[in-house]
């Protein structure tokens, strides 16, 4: 909720246009279906302001999650009451980690370009056969004009995602983005889930078979990797960034990195592979004592014989 209404630059908000609701029970069913277990949910509605309007064509560069956790902020559109909860659940390390890697799974899938100016074209297309009535009915500006408008908002979804990640680099001091790109060792035998998002066939923003995928992430901010095995299959290792072999694991990166899940049909056992070794050959000086030795062949990281 938070992050589109950020992503959108919804400018009439969080001051105005909220509405939340929950079903009205005695306490917190945790097994009831999802919307039903008595918590408080939002709202998205009202979003006329979002994606240029009333923000004029280079709106996409507004610092909209500066102005959702702007402390004493003018009455309208985003006074102090109206920040307060995002700013302090910001302030939990865990809540504002979990924030920053949702954001950063919806700009690499729902988000996309591509995929947001086709929704937009599709419901284009939907309504353009009678935006001339419209106009005509209302004493509403042109055709031309409504097509302008149209174009402000694909112009918004094609430059919003870069503006989007530098103001999360400001915002919690973050160095870079970095690139984190997924493989599967077979496509029929599993997939991996980042995050909150699986990269599969039918995830938003992704058509096909997606691997090896690329998302952007961030510098510092730890990442969660599922392996998710098929029927018929069961997860064996990572490889790359890690070499662990649970099927999920938190890792935190430092820079660009390439991780690969590996699958075995069930019941079979994985078998060895190298990850270092060392030749002890003549290479190695003699009648000179060995304080470390680096390995001669590395998979994943350096590794030395400390002595």
């Amino acid at each position: 909720y938070f992050s589109t209404e950020i992503y959108i630059r919804n400018t009439d908000w969080p001051g105005n246009n909220i509405e939340f609701f929950r079903r009205k029970t005695t306490a917190y069913e945790p097994n009831a279906p999802h919307g039903q277990d008595g918590r408080w949910r939002w709202v998205l509605k009202d979003t006329d302001f979002g994606f240029g309007g009333y923000g004029g064509e280079f709106c996409y560069l507004h610092n909209t999650l500066a102005f959702a956790t702007l402390e004493n902020g003018p009455g309208w559109p985003n006074p102090d009451w109206s920040t307060f909860l995002l700013r302090k659940l910001l302030e939990n390390n865990e809540f504002k980690n979990q924030f920053i890697n949702r954001f950063a799974d919806l700009m690499n899938t729902t988000f996309l370009p591509n995929r947001v100016k086709s929704i937009i074209d599709d419901m284009k297309e939907g309504i353009e056969n009678e935006i001339g009535g419209h106009r005509q009915r209302w004493n509403d500006g042109t055709v031309s004009q409504w097509n302008n408008s149209i174009e402000v908002m694909k112009t918004f979804a094609e430059e919003r995602p870069a503006q989007q990640r530098n103001h999360i680099l400001q915002k919690f001091s973050i160095n870079s983005t970095i690139d984190a790109t997924l493989d599967v060792s077979s496509t029929e035998h599993g997939n991996i889930k980042i995050n909150t998002i699986e990269i599969k066939d039918g995830t938003p923003g992704i058509v096909g078979n997606p691997y090896p995928w690329t998302g952007i992430y961030f510098e510092n901010i730890p990442v969660k990797l599922k392996a998710i095995a098929s029927p018929g299959f069961t997860f064996s290792h990572w490889s790359g960034a890690s070499n662990s072999t649970d099927e999920e694991i938190i890792f935190t990166p430092t820079d660009d990195f390439s991780i690969v899940a590996h699958f075995v049909t069930a019941g079979e056992t994985p078998q060895p592979e190298t990850i270092y070794f060392w030749m002890m050959d003549n290479a190695i000086v003699n009648d000179t004592p060995l304080q470390s030795i680096g390995a001669t062949f590395e998979v994943g990281g350096t590794a030395s014989l400390i002595y």
